[in-house]
């Protein structure tokens, strides 16, 4: 009979000290920047394309609820396949949002659709992949502490990348580069999680 796995159980201070703790930290970080820009500045980026405001409304509403497939889903997807291709699959997911969204305008409307699928079901999957991909890493015992870290990296990026796009688009007049860079910047979140050490029970 297969033996079950060893229980992961890492010291906060040596989590801190370990590769695989600032990777996930700082892919987490990419993914609250992309998506902080994304919902702070939606309204104003449609309206730049002569997108109404009503539709635009329906968009802003439509990409959190549609997040919640990508939240229900991951669960058992990460239970298949592994909470780490889980976690890189939804950066590929939001990285064909945003060149979607970048280029969607007044004659490319339905560009909207599959934005809305891709975008919120890569933002839904990171949700609850993140947090299984941690605990897998380092235990439980400190699960707690763990996520709180995590978390303060994760906002680093949440400050920081709505101001950058509306820089963008003062020093532009447009948003679309902000969207095609932020979709470069997905890719290295998802390198950071590719490369991640294997799980030995050491970070």
């Amino acid at each position: 009979a297969p033996t079950a796995d060893e229980e992961v159980n890492i010291p906060i201070k040596e989590v801190l000290k370990g590769r695989a703790f600032w990777q996930i930290g700082f892919s987490s970080a990419c993914h609250a920047f992309v998506v902080g820009a994304v919902v702070t500045h939606m309204m104003p980026y449609l309206s730049s394309v002569d997108i109404t405001r009503s539709v635009s409304g329906l968009v802003a509403l439509a990409l959190p609820v549609a997040s919640v497939g990508g939240r229900l889903s991951s669960g058992w997807l990460a239970d298949r396949f592994g909470s780490r291709a889980v976690f890189a699959a939804s950066f590929y997911a939001m990285m064909a949002g945003l060149f979607l969204f970048g280029f969607a305008g007044a004659g490319s409307m339905w560009l909207l659709v599959p934005f809305i699928i891709t975008f919120s079901m890569g933002w839904g999957a990171s949700v609850t992949s993140r947090i299984t991909l941690l605990r897998k890493y380092f235990g439980r015992n400190n699960v707690g502490k763990v996520l709180g870290f995590n978390s303060g990296i994760m906002m680093l990026g949440n400050v920081t990348g709505a101001p950058l796009a509306g820089w963008v688009f003062d020093t532009w007049g447009s948003y679309q580069g902000a969207w095609l860079g932020f979709a470069l910047l997905t890719l290295a979140g998802a390198a950071l999680v590719i490369t991640l050490p294997a799980t030995t029970g050491k970070s």
